[in-house]
């Protein structure tokens, strides 16, 4: 299983405790936004999570999930499934290009 907590650590250099922080936040804004649903006789409750569409459906034997990705997930996920590229790698292709470019304009 890809660790994407430490992933996310290094590629932003993010402490792995704060992180944890946000998610913590983001967890606990979900369950409070579930218990208002609930208590509002919301069987359906959605939430943009940024990565996509997390859909909670509350019913009285449970609770079932669904996730649609965002357009920009499905697109690096199609990019490197089905043209084996890395969205990430193009993007510090990328920065590394612009920094190069910008370097050598100052120079000039």
């Amino acid at each position: 299983m890809v660790d994407l907590v430490k992933d996310v650590c290094t590629i932003t250099t993010l402490s792995p405790q704060v992180i944890a922080s946000v998610l913590k936040a983001a967890r606990l804004c979900i369950g409070h936004a579930v218990c208002e649903g609930v208590a509002s006789d919301e069987e359906q409750i959605e939430f943009d999570t940024g990565l996509g569409t997390l859909t909670i459906l509350c019913t009285d034997n449970g609770q079932k999930y669904r996730f649609v990705p965002s357009k920009q997930l499905s697109k690096d996920v199609k990019l490197g499934a089905e043209d084996n590229q890395s969205a990430l790698v193009n993007a510090a292709d990328d920065a590394l290009t612009r920094r190069i470019t910008n370097t050598y304009k100052e120079f000039l």
